[in-house]
């Protein structure tokens, strides 16, 4: 029965469930009329039954990772499923089952024991429901587009309580809202089927690491080289307080710039990531490595601190001028594309996307920026480590 996990308002734990797993100290003044703790796909069906026949309306909670809480709705149902996390992989079609709640981070754990991995933000902690339901601009995504497109389908609970599969054939209007709606989809997902791939043999990363003095000059190298860039190479320029020490550097903001070649050889990833070892700022450069082999664990290691942010999110269209950008941005369908996802509601066209981070560590949980019980507490305690943009 649902209702030993049905918290309503006024009870005991109340306050605790609504901003449960809520990643940042956001505290909105909504008040919802119950929180569901859901344990099963059974607890959602339900939930949302019991949600039709009170007229309250549903949120749900995957992971938690939405700045401004768009879970909570006052007098609503907030159906949390941090309880309900199931992974199942199926070797003769490639595709893995996965609930929303589930992290990429778990979800890349899980698949490198089948030599898998799947398009997952760098942030090894964001939800995968959130994620793909808002597009997902993931690792490669330059080359496959977004992590949206590699859902091979959907179990949803429709606002009538039934529970349907929904993929290109049955169920197409589901599946086509279901990636790109964000948090305004029209049901409540129980497990993502996604396109997985092999971990690809040259795997390798190039990273440059500059005094942040050197920063417009770097972006204006950048802006002129990534069109060329590969496919296959995944590019993040962002300013930063590396979260590791760099020898030889004043503590304080400095310029990153990675590539990581998704390629199948080394010979490959060599080729890919050449254009890296030719920028003209290498001499003025605090750390360089370049096409270093590396694991897909690795990748999220590394960009997992830069990455737990409350942002401004722009997307840039043809002849303007981002603000820390040095020159207008030539139309392409990189760095990354807006481009529109095939088949999707997800239809954004604009060639640029620039984002602004401002970026705590935790000194209580170095890859996690979940909140101890007292906010005040965590004010006092966390350390910006990122601003400016990410040009991805």
């Amino acid at each position: 029965m649902v209702d030993d996990r049905l918290i309503r308002r006024g009870a005991d734990g109340y306050d605790e469930a609504r901003f449960a797993r809520v990643f940042n100290t956001r505290r909105p003044e909504r008040y919802p009329a119950a929180v569901l703790v859901a344990e099963s796909e059974d607890d959602v069906v339900k939930g949302v039954r019991l949600a039709r026949d009170r007229g309250w309306k549903v949120a749900i909670r995957a992971g938690g990772h939405s700045f401004p809480a768009w879970s909570l709705r006052d007098d609503g149902l907030v159906i949390d499923l941090g309880g309900f996390k199931q992974t199942a992989f199926d070797e003769s079609t490639g595709v893995v089952s996965v609930t929303p709640s589930v992290s990429g981070g778990e979800l890349n754990s899980y698949l490198s024991g089948y030599g898998r991995f799947f398009t997952t933000g760098d942030c090894p902690s964001l939800g995968l429901g959130g994620f793909l339901v808002q597009g997902g601009m993931g690792m490669g995504f330059r080359g496959w587009g977004y992590a949206a497109e590699q859902i091979a389908s959907i179990d949803v609970v429709t606002a009538d309580g039934e529970l349907v599969r929904a993929d290109e054939q049955s169920n197409s209007d589901l599946f086509w809202a279901a990636r790109g709606a964000g948090p305004g989809f029209c049901g409540a997902i129980t497990r993502f089927h996604l396109r997985t791939r092999p971990v690809p043999k040259g795997l390798a990363a190039t990273t440059h690491i500059y005094p942040l003095a050197r920063y417009a000059e770097v972006v204006e190298w950048v802006w002129k080289i990534h069109p060329s860039l590969s496919p296959e190479v995944a590019l993040v320029a962002v300013s930063v307080v590396p979260p590791f020490p760099v020898p030889g550097a004043d503590e304080g903001f400095m310029f990153v710039v990675a590539g990581v070649a998704f390629s199948e050889s080394r010979d490959a990833a060599l080729k890919v990531l050449a254009p890296f070892a030719e920028s003209p700022f290498l001499t003025d450069a605090l750390v360089v490595q370049h096409a270093q082999p590396t694991t897909i664990a690795e990748r999220l290691e590394f960009a997992g601190p830069f990455t737990h942010q409350a942002g401004a999110t722009s997307w840039i269209r043809r002849g303007s001028r981002a603000r820390h950008a040095t020159s207008s941005p030539r139309p392409n369908n990189s760095w990354p594309s807006g481009r529109a996802a095939h088949g999707a509601m997800l239809s954004l066209t604009s060639p640029f996307h620039v984002v602004a981070y401002r970026t705590w560590r935790c000194r209580y949980a170095p890859t996690s920026c979940s909140a101890p019980t007292s906010s005040t507490r965590v004010r006092r305690t966390m350390k910006p480590t990122v601003r400016g943009i990410s040009m991805r």
